[in-house]
């Protein structure tokens, strides 16, 4: 049981690690990319708390792998320099950032492994891994309000509009491949060659 709390206790301390590793790179890059009549001098960093979404949190913790996400940066599109092109590289900074901390944290689990070090540190470093690769993955499917969907909105407008339509029916089946381990498999197969690689 006291193994059990530890674990969740680590799953949740992990899901905020990578929420805002996702979301803080998005605040210094909206504030560079913001057009420089509406650029502040200084750069505002909101309360961590404002990147953790419950719902997401709560998967991290608890589902048996991991499969939660962010809440994205709030920004006002029409105070960038270039509402479409900006979009993008805006979007683009999250994803980078958790294939980052992800690169980041594979040699150093490996090493903890090698070093037969505490369970709990092994532990937490793969949980980092997981959970940077799963918000990744999370964050390609065109699901209102994640990064791909700001992304569509930069290629294509009018395709955004569809997704907001249409976003009941998308997050229906975004729950769906969450409940059906879907998400889950994707990652398991894109995580098991590199951790291969690396162990």
């Amino acid at each position: 049981m006291t193994i059990l709390i530890i674990r969740l206790i680590i799953n949740a301390l992990c899901g905020v690690i990578v929420m805002v590793a996702h979301e803080l790179p998005k605040v210094f890059a909206a504030h560079f990319l913001t057009h420089p009549i509406y650029r502040k001098k200084t750069i505002t960093i909101p309360k961590l708390t404002k990147f953790i979404d419950p719902i997401g949190l709560i998967l991290f913790a608890f589902s048996t792998f991991g499969v939660g996400w962010q809440k994205p940066i709030e920004y006002n599109p029409n105070r960038l320099k270039d509402k479409e092109r900006c979009l993008l590289p805006l979007m683009l900074s999250g994803q980078l950032a958790s294939l980052m901390l992800m690169l980041f944290m594979l040699p150093i689990f490996n090493y903890l492994i090698q070093v037969k070090a505490n369970p709990f540190l092994i532990y937490g470093a793969y949980k980092l891994v997981v959970f940077n690769m799963v918000i990744f993955i999370v964050n390609l499917f065109p699901v209102p309000p994640l990064d791909m969907s700001k992304m569509i909105y930069a290629f294509s407008p009018n395709n955004y509009f569809k997704l907001i339509q249409n976003q009941r029916y998308i997050h229906a089946g975004f729950i769906l491949m969450i409940a059906f381990n879907i998400i889950e498999i994707i990652a398991r197969e894109v995580l098991s060659p590199i951790l291969n690689l690396m162990t």
